[in-house]
């Protein structure tokens, strides 16, 4: 699966984990490079630094969102497709990694405060947690469409 690869080697690029996820899946939805990586880029950090969801999550949820997300209303049923696609990707990323909140997948290490995000880098955090989830986000989110798309 290219997006997977795609998706690690924009991290290693130096990329935030959103960008690398959102970015890989780019030429799929439509959107080029440049503007991909402009509209993911707050979400890094667990959404600008504050640890909360992680951005490999968020990047596959808006790759979810531009590709089944409702535009009208009163579409109840493409809003109920848009909400099972999410939660069976957060609930097999919670299922292989623990939790999809950046905070506890660093440790509890607070990335906002530079002392603590310097700690984190010690640690290698960046390199193992944030790896392992762009990997799994980008995977995961390419199996479900995968299948969503023979439904």
């Amino acid at each position: 699966m290219s997006q997977v690869k795609d998706a690690v080697s924009n991290l290693d690029a130096g990329f935030g984990c959103a960008q690398s996820v959102f970015v890989a899946y780019a030429p799929q939805i439509g959107l080029d490079r440049e503007t991909a990586l402009k509209i993911s880029a707050p979400f890094g950090g667990g959404i600008g630094g504050l640890g909360r969801t992680c951005g490999a999550v968020t990047g596959a949820v808006m790759v979810i969102g531009y590709l089944y997300g409702r535009t009208d209303p009163d579409d109840q049923a493409g809003k109920e497709k848009n909400n099972q696609l999410v939660q069976e990707l957060i609930e097999a990323l919670e299922t292989r990694n623990g939790s999809t909140l950046c905070r506890e997948l660093l440790h509890g290490y607070n990335i906002s405060d530079p002392e603590e995000r310097e700690c984190a880098r010690q640690e290698g955090l960046f390199e193992s947690a944030c790896q392992k989830m762009v990997q799994d986000s980008a995977q995961i989110l390419g199996e479900l469409l995968a299948r969503w798309e023979r439904v």
